[in-house]
């Protein structure tokens, strides 16, 4: 109950993020950059033989309490604008707790300018002013332009040591266009005074300005593709590792980050256009679990900022989205990024790739199928569609992949869970086959208000649900036990299967653990239902080219040459139909009773 409580409020809390109205993103082409590319990190990204991407963020430095200081600094610096009909001059304090990096470079005070008739222009698009505030000390963080005003705290190792130099005093130049009428453009120059030790940022018109900007040694910095989703990288980051930590302690070393957890991770990831993934999948060599247990090394938390500040960049994004890994290097240390479950995992790997999933890996383990599968004529099942229900165990995933091998026109499995979870590593191997061949399903139960039973309904976690709306909406109603719930979602996903096959010519084939469906389909047969019955006892619609007043028996034959049952229990309940009946619609084959299963 309390599993499935927390998948309703994952569902919950990620579809209110995608539905929001701060998260709806321009449709881009994912078409992944080939060659060397420059970052908005300005640290350039290199595409490898073996087609991974690997981008080295050493010395990319991530403040934390960054995104409040710059929220409070452009709202105080708007409302001088709205009010004061001169020149504005703001001056802000650097907290050294609340944003103890930027204080640690040995800035006290950050000084923001700007002309009457600039700042005036500023209330015509305050949010997008905002946001240059935020690209401004974005760009001080990267060692490509922090590091020309800071280059001493960008070569040196040691944090703590980080101040300024003698020879610090190059400004850059940040040139901004609004979409304001009349086109106003404006610049941001920005400046350490190493002896007032503060941050001078000049807004000036881009077109009219002021300054003589050619005595000014300065550098232009052009934004390359950046985004902000109003998070705290670094605040987001303490709290993973908090959880990672936890799971070193508990000498684990994975951490799933889940919605109802970490909001603010899927909101940043939801933004980013990774729209389906529902969870987070951390892994740790175990060096690295000794060295968070015995050191408590904050250096940790900077590398999981540095990680999250990957998602900010588009063409990382692409990267990630197109199914490319990327490898992110952080002095000795490698962490490795992907996508997999349909794109619904994002997977974090620290010191070493993750283990690819491997469906054969299932097979080896029975060599006796192996064997059998391997002596069988090629292709013998490529004119069969299968229905599989059975249970998510390594067992049947080697089957699955036998039946892969034995190049099966289509299989779409059911899987019985009532109880238990199934192991990570499991969804990850059969979600890596190719989804137009393979489709696999499952039941959840979730929590209703007025009902104390509940309902079962089709879990997220494995294939995409696309075209099941109305399995999933009769489920609801149904309100039924799991047994029920299972005959309903095992007959409409049979009768699909079943149309499928007619449109391509192919037989289908049922195989089961447990009797979900075959007994019920031979007593539709015995008791002369027609196919409009049956499809509407499980909720098909019909295609409407379809005669469906035929007799279900009639046009199941030909199409269903046997079905296959694997336990006891179906198998009972078969002898109960034939004994009911006098007999079998269809011919059932059975190892339930078989020396060499037990």
């Amino acid at each position: 109950m309390e599993e499935s409580g927390k998948k309703k409020q994952i569902g919950s809390i990620l579809d209110n993020l995608m539905r929001s109205s701060r998260f709806k993103k321009d449709a881009k082409d994912r078409e992944v950059p080939h060659g060397p590319q420059l970052t908005s990190f300005g640290i350039p990204l290199m595409e490898q033989a073996n087609g991974s991407y690997l981008i080295d963020m050493t010395a990319m430095r991530v403040f934390s309490g960054i995104p409040g200081f710059v929220s409070s600094l452009a709202r105080q610096v708007l409302e001088q604008c709205r009010h004061s009909p001169v020149d504005v001059l703001t001056r802000t304090m650097v907290d050294p707790e609340n944003t103890p990096e930027l204080a640690a470079l040995g800035v006290t005070h950050v000084v923001v300018y700007a002309r009457g008739p600039v700042a005036r222009h500023l209330l015509d698009d305050q949010e997008g002013f905002s946001r240059h505030l935020r690209l401004v000390f974005d760009a001080i963080q990267t060692p490509r332009w922090g590091g020309l005003l800071f280059p001493t705290a960008f070569e040196m190792k040691d944090r703590a040591s980080c101040g300024p130099s003698e020879d610090e005093g190059l400004a850059m130049l940040f040139p901004f266009h609004t979409p304001c009428e009349g086109a106003f453009s404006y610049f941001v120059l920005l400046e350490y005074d190493r002896h007032g030790r503060f941050l001078r940022l000049t807004i000036e018109d881009g077109v009219q300005s002021r300054l003589f900007l050619k005595r000014i040694p300065h550098r232009v910095v052009n934004e390359v593709g950046r985004r902000h989703y109003r998070q705290d990288i670094a605040i987001m980051a303490e709290q993973i590792f908090t959880g990672i930590h936890r799971e070193c302690q508990n000498q684990h070393n994975e951490y799933i980050e889940i919605p109802g957890r970490q909001a603010a991770l899927f909101e940043l990831l939801v933004a980013s256009g990774l729209e389906n993934v529902t969870g987070a999948f951390f892994r740790w060599t175990q060096e690295t679990s000794e060295g968070l247990l015995l050191n408590q090394d904050p250096a940790f938390s900077f590398l999981l900022s540095k990680i999250l500040l990957l998602l900010e960049d588009d063409n990382l994004i692409r990267i990630l989205a197109s199914g490319n890994i990327l490898e992110m290097m952080d002095a000795e240390t490698r962490i490795y990024m992907d996508l997999s479950r349909k794109g619904a995992m994002l997977n974090i790997s620290i010191g070493e790739p993750r283990q690819p999933p491997d469906m054969g890996a299932h097979l080896r383990r029975m060599p006796s199928l192996l064997e059998t599968q391997s002596a069988a004529p090629s292709g013998i099942l490529q004119n069969y569609r299968i229905f599989l229900v059975h249970h998510a165990t390594s067992e049947v995933l080697g089957f699955v992949k036998a039946l892969e091998a034995s190049r099966c026109g289509f299989l779409t499995t059911l899987f019985i869970r009532y109880q238990g979870i199934v192991p990570d590593a499991h969804l990850e191997d059969m979600l890596s086959m190719p989804e137009h061949r393979f489709l696999f399903y499952a039941l959840q139960r979730i929590e209703l208000r007025d009902s104390v039973d509940g309902a079962y309904i089709l879990s997220r976690q494995y294939s995409s649900l696309e075209g099941l709306k109305d399995l999933d909406k009769a489920l609801r109603v149904l309100r039924g036990n799991y047994i029920e719930a299972m005959r309903l979602a095992a007959g409409h996903l049979f009768f699909r299967e079943a149309l499928a096959a007619v449109d391509e010519g192919r037989k289908l084939l049922l195989i089961e653990d447990g009797g979900y469906l075959a007994p019920v389909l031979n007593r539709l047969c015995h008791d002369a239902r027609s196919l409009a019955h049956a499809l509407d006892l499980f909720a098909v619609l019909p295609p409407s080219d379809l005669d469906v007043n035929i007799p279900l028996k009639e046009w199941l034959r030909g199409l269903l040459p046997a079905t296959f049952e694997h336990t006891t229990n179906g198998y009972y309940q078969l002898q109960a139909v034939e004994k009911d009946c006098n007999g079998l619609t269809f011919p059932v084959l059975t190892i339930a009773t078989s020396r060499y299963k037990n």
